[in-house]
């Protein structure tokens, strides 16, 4: 109950917004997608985690897709940022085949996604 309080009192703040992912007509959570700090010139930073068992299904991306929809027809985003790690080759081709185009390198780290919802 207090993740569920918790998350309420980010969405109303405008701090951040969580959605669970689970297979179609089941129960069990199998990961995770939320956007967080939308509140400045309309931007928001896109967030997502699949329990390993279920990458490479073109389940993270469909859950992306929807929630980029959501954000561009609900939210009134116009831009949405997604970083990963430099190695995480899965997680960059997942953001690239969705629209998401690669902005900056920080210190060989992490790289920044960057997508238009319009794009999407």
């Amino acid at each position: 109950m207090e993740l569920i309080e918790r998350n309420q009192a980010l969405y109303l703040n405008q701090d951040g917004i969580l959605w669970v992912v689970t297979m179609k007509g089941q129960d069990i959570v199998i990961g995770l997608v939320g956007l967080c700090n939308w509140s400045y010139h309309n931007r928001a930073m896109l967030g997502y985690d699949l329990a390993h068992a279920y990458w490479g299904q073109g389940i993270a991306s469909e859950a992306v897709r929807e929630i980029i929809h959501f954000s561009y027809e609900r939210m009134a985003l116009n831009r949405i940022e997604a970083e990963t790690s430099e190695d995480n080759h899965e997680s960059r081709r997942m953001l690239e085949k969705i629209g998401f185009t690669l902005k900056e390198f920080a210190a060989n780290i992490h790289m920044k996604m960057m997508g238009n919802t319009t794009a999407v």
